[in-house]
């Protein structure tokens, strides 16, 4: 049942209680939406409504009784208004009294129902004249601001659970303040509390997450981390249930009002629920040229859609902030994306240049056993050849099957090494053998080449010795012949 249809349905003060305190369907939120609706709706059946809430629980439940105070402010109907801001006759008199009341009641948990007070008084517009009669020195903003700075101070020192770990009445009635008095000032607050936030955005559910994007200087992380997710949860639900019209209602807001409509609903919520794909760089050791192609195709298509969103959102977000986050998210995503097709553009690369590599390596493998010149190996010559050509890919060329193939090239290559080490064992033996022989006969040579030396210096010694004497005996010769012919002339 949609809001409007609840609206209508209450035709006095006792259809309004049972839709607050007994109907379990409703939320916090729905309960403070339907009063304001209410209000502006059928401004006749909610005056009398309220009056008796405010009757009935004069020391009662406080929530019902600032739903009522606020909604007293909030009447459709401006001839009311004008009667109770111009006190121009006894109830609109004693309705400032009222207010009056609310601000002076000291006792404990009543911050809600003296805040409501004041925020009735002001929206009203009562003249400071008006005011003054009522004995009410000073402004409604004053007491509105004193109350909520109150508050905030709170949220440091209150103790949220007893030791039992149930949640105690000093903190509901904390909870309940920031629930059903000034919520959108709590989202203001520089540093709260996340599990204020979380327990206040649970019981507001959809209305709650309208009321943060509507927050004038809202704090931004507390829209980014803890109410924008609530939004993506309720454009799934919209999505999947599109009979909840209660909830509906409230994500319609996010649409400006010239978009509201199902379909321009269903853009939104599909945009806020756009599954970001998770990109897995150990799945590309798995993929074929042709399905890396492929992928790159997909990652373009989706960048297209995305772009799409963006002018899409911008047309139809009622939130700036909404806006923003959804663009951050897409930007960031396109980026991601962009690193993506890189790695797949990369793993292209590489699968080419290692399907190249390993065919030079085949060709440079068979090349290299057709080419060993030895008797042994010529037997196994030929196995060895099957076995490289056995190993060659046929199939589907991914990173992990040509790094396969590369294993089986490896030990190939290791096998043939230690081959070709065995020959060149046995050809080394026997140059070895032939240089040892060939050093026996150069040990003989030099032997030889010695002794023939020596026996030519014995010969030529002989000769000189023979020359010498020879001479010695030719000038003994002259001389005898010197002194014979002396002898010769002196007879």
């Amino acid at each position: 049942m949609s809001l409007k249809d609840l609206v209508h349905n209450i035709r006095n003060a006792a259809d309004l209680n049972y839709l607050l305190t007994s109907s379990e369907q409703l939320e916090d939120g729905d309960r403070i939406a339907l009063c304001l609706s209410l209000a502006s709706q059928s401004p006749e059946v909610a005056l009398g409504a309220f009056a008796e809430i405010l009757k009935s629980y004069k020391n009662g439940d406080w929530r019902l009784r600032a739903l009522a105070l606020q909604g007293l402010a909030q009447l459709g109907c401006m001839n009311t208004l004008k009667e109770m801001r111009d006190c121009q006759s006894k109830d609109a008199s004693a309705v400032l009294q009222l207010f009056k009341g609310e601000l002076d009641n000291s006792r404990a948990g009543s911050e809600l129902t003296q805040w409501s007070a004041a925020m009735a008084m002001n929206l009203i517009g009562y003249s400071s004249h008006s005011l003054n009669l009522a004995s009410i020195p000073r402004a409604p903003e004053a007491y509105m601001r004193q109350i909520e700075e109150k508050m905030l101070g709170r949220q440091q020192y209150v103790r949220r659970l007893d030791p039992l770990g149930r949640r105690t009445v000093d903190y509901e009635d904390y909870l309940n303040f920031w629930i059903f008095g000034p919520t959108q000032r709590l989202f203001q607050a520089r540093n709260p509390e996340r599990q204020d936030i979380e327990e206040v955005l649970d019981r507001l559910s959809g209305y709650g997450v309208v009321q943060a994007f509507k927050t004038d200087d809202a704090n931004e992380v507390t829209q980014r981390k803890i109410v924008f997710p609530r939004l993506v949860s309720m454009a799934k639900n919209y999505l999947s249930d599109p009979l909840d019209y209660l909830q509906s209602t409230y994500f319609e807001c996010f649409l400006k009002l010239d978009s509201v409509s199902r379909e321009n609903a269903n853009k939104l919520a599909q945009i806020l629920t756009f599954q970001y794909p998770i990109n897995d760089i150990n799945s590309l050791k798995d993929k074929t040229m042709e399905d890396l192609g492929l992928s790159i195709d997909k990652s373009n298509r989706q960048m297209s859609d995305l772009k799409d969103a963006k002018n899409i959102i911008r047309s139809l977000s009622e939130f700036h902030r909404v806006e923003k986050f959804c663009i951050e998210n897409y930007d960031q995503y396109l980026e991601r994306e962009k690193a993506w097709q890189l790695a797949i553009e990369k793993r292209m690369q590489d699968l080419l240049r290692l399907d190249v590599l390993l065919g030079y390596n085949y060709s440079l493998l068979l090349g290299t056993v057709a080419s060993v010149e030895s008797s042994e190996y010529d037997e196994i010559k030929s196995v060895k050849i099957r076995s490289i050509s056995s190993g060659k890919l046929v199939g589907r060329k991914t990173h992990t099957t040509l790094l396969r193939e590369y294993e089986h090239l490896k030990k190939i290559k290791d096998e043939l090494q230690r081959d070709l080490e065995k020959i060149s064992h046995a050809n080394f033996d026997v140059i070895r053998t032939t240089e040892s022989e060939i050093s026996d006969l150069s040990e003989a040579g030099k032997m030889f080449a010695k002794w023939s030396i020596y026996f030519l210096l014995i010969v030529v010694f002989a000769e000189v010795i023979v020359l010498i004497v020879g001479l010695i005996i030719f000038v003994v010769m002259l001389l005898i012949s010197a002194a014979m012919s002396g002898g010769g002339s002196g007879g």
